[in-house]
């Protein structure tokens, strides 16, 4: 199987409302919450596990972020339009399809507005 994916593949999207696609080669771009910008886009990448000092503690001091980022290190946008729901009470919209079947449309997953960062 594949190990992992490669750093133009989307993987999903941050609560923030930006995509999180796989891990960079070179992380010295990205900021404490694993993004960067991207064709005047801000994105989050994903970390490999030797690109996360795990010797390191935890939280990063009083700083939102934290040190083991292999996912997300903090939020760059802001949370105001994101709704959390009850898994036992969310309805699937109709046009989303299971895994390992086929769709008459294969479109792409967008988030429900346009995310801005914070900072």
């Amino acid at each position: 199987g594949k190990e992992s994916p490669s750093s133009d593949e989307l993987i999903g999207y941050a609560l923030d409302g930006f995509p999180i696609y796989g891990p960079l080669s070179d992380t010295s771009g990205i900021d404490a919450c694993n993004g960067i910008q991207t064709n005047g886009q801000y994105q989050y990448h994903v970390q490999t596990i030797e690109q996360v000092d795990a010797a390191l503690e935890y939280c990063n001091g009083n700083s939102p972020e934290t040190n083991w980022n292999y996912v997300l290190g903090c939020y760059s946008g802001a949370l105001d339009e994101t709704d959390i729901t009850n898994s036992d009470t969310y309805q699937i919209p109709e046009d989303c399809v299971l895994d390992n079947t086929e769709s008459e449309e294969n479109t792409e997953i967008e988030p429900p507005y346009s995310p801005t960062p914070t900072s």
